[in-house]
């Protein structure tokens, strides 16, 4: 109780703009990576993307190995919020903070294109290098044996329906997918369910531990589970996930096919500060958006000649050394044409987190290989539903659904 008391401590003083106070249960390295200055603006985006905060709804704590973490679930203006405060042993200092928008209960129904009548969903556990993970199979009726997918999350603590605040692209696609004769296996994210075994790596942490050894891990369950065509597994992955699903396919041989959906070929570095580029003049005032523009311009400038002991305080997303270090010089186009598996890639033309310059990055490297297929949406944001205009964060405020268009390439693709 005393733990999940001081987490509603510290985010009613990120509420009431006193950060200070919010950092003074921080522990050593918290503090270098996350000062009172960045923690205020962290909690400003928050607030601009999602609303303005309005309670506390509940807070639930749990042990995970020697750290406790503490979720705060948050009601802001426009969307819910999981707030996790990892403690370390004993429950002295903080050693790990994660924000992730959480849908509403009654912001979300089923995709027209869903015919639960077609299909059946069971929840399973398989293990991981770091810890079991749940999630859901959804599997058509019938004996099959079904072509069977695998769908990797984007960056950030995504649930099994990699939940953005009203919207739940993985399950509209898991659903689609098995509407249609799919079989596909969605599960909760490491840094969701269970962050404490990723803040025991401490700086060691890479995107190995993060998302790779995980998705190989629901691979190879996937491919063992009943009326699956071990001959037919297919990895698809989203954003990051997309940007790592050629490393995913060289760990897993048995893999027959990779869908990248709205991921980037580009350098995480750069996406990142193109990111801040393209939103921060839409969020804050001239003078703050040129500041951490400028900083955030200083941070990847310093990647090119980071080594293990560079302090993640100077590096982009205060995201330790190794984590830079392992993809530094990886190039997943070319990868992923190393690897010769079938392809196909999606991206709308309305992603402002992904750009046409790393659909034609992919398109350069892969074209001209039959195995290789192509799919640009004009209309789509990143998460794949339809829009106009210039892309906002408020628009993932609005539930929607992956567009059908979407759905039905990724099962052309997987049962040609």
């Amino acid at each position: 109780m005393v733990l999940e008391d001081r987490a509603r401590e510290l985010v009613l003083h990120l509420a009431s703009d006193r950060s200070e106070d919010a950092t003074s249960r921080f522990d050593e390295t918290m503090r270098a990576a996350l000062p009172a200055p960045r923690l205020s603006e962290v909690w400003r985006q928050v607030t601009t993307a999602f609303g303005a905060f309005e309670s506390i709804e509940k807070v639930d704590s749990k042990s995970e190995g020697e750290v406790t973490v503490a979720v705060v679930l948050v009601r802001l203006e426009r969307s819910n919020l999981a707030v996790r405060v990892v403690w370390r042993p004993k429950g002295e200092l903080v050693t790990g903070l994660f924000f992730s928008p959480v849908s509403r209960p009654d912001a979300f129904t089923e995709a027209p294109y869903v015919d639960r009548l077609k299909f059946e969903e069971k929840e399973v556990t398989f293990e991981a290098p770091l810890g079991a993970l749940p999630g859901t199979i959804s599997i058509p009726n019938g004996q099959g044996p079904f072509a069977a997918v695998v769908l990797v999350h984007g960056s950030g603590p995504h649930d099994r329906d990699g939940t953005v605040m009203a919207n739940r692209p993985l399950r509209d696609i898991a659903l689609g997918l098995s509407s249609r004769g799919v079989a596909v296996l969605r599960y909760e994210k490491r840094t969701k369910i269970s962050p404490g075994s990723l803040a025991s790596l401490g700086m060691d942490l890479t995107v190995a531990e993060e998302t790779v050894q995980d998705a190989v891990a629901a691979l190879h369950f996937l491919q063992t589970f009943p009326r699956v065509d071990p001959a037919r597994l297919f990895v698809a992955g989203h954003s990051l996930g997309g940007y790592v699903a050629p490393r995913i396919a060289q760990q897993m041989p048995g893999v027959c096919g990779v869908i990248v959906l709205a991921g980037n070929a580009r350098p995480l570095e750069e996406l990142i500060l193109e990111q801040y580029r393209y939103l921060l003049p839409l969020q804050t005032s001239p003078e703050a958006a040129e500041a951490a523009i400028a900083d955030m311009e200083k941070r990847v400038a310093r990647l090119a000649a980071a080594t293990r002991d560079t302090p993640p305080t100077d590096l982009p997303l205060n995201l330790p050394a190794p984590y830079w270090l392992d993809l530094r010089g990886y190039d997943p186009a070319q990868t992923l044409r190393a690897t010769g598996k079938r392809t196909l890639l999606i991206q709308g033309g309305r992603d402002y987190h992904v750009s046409r310059a790393d659909f034609d990055l992919w398109k350069n490297a892969l074209s001209g290989s039959p195995a290789s297929e192509f799919c640009w949406i004009e209309s789509l944001n990143h998460l794949f539903v339809a829009g106009e205009g210039k892309s906002r964060p408020e628009e993932y405020t609005k539930a929607g659904h992956v567009a059908e268009e979407v759905v039905s390439s990724v099962y052309q693709f997987m049962v040609r």
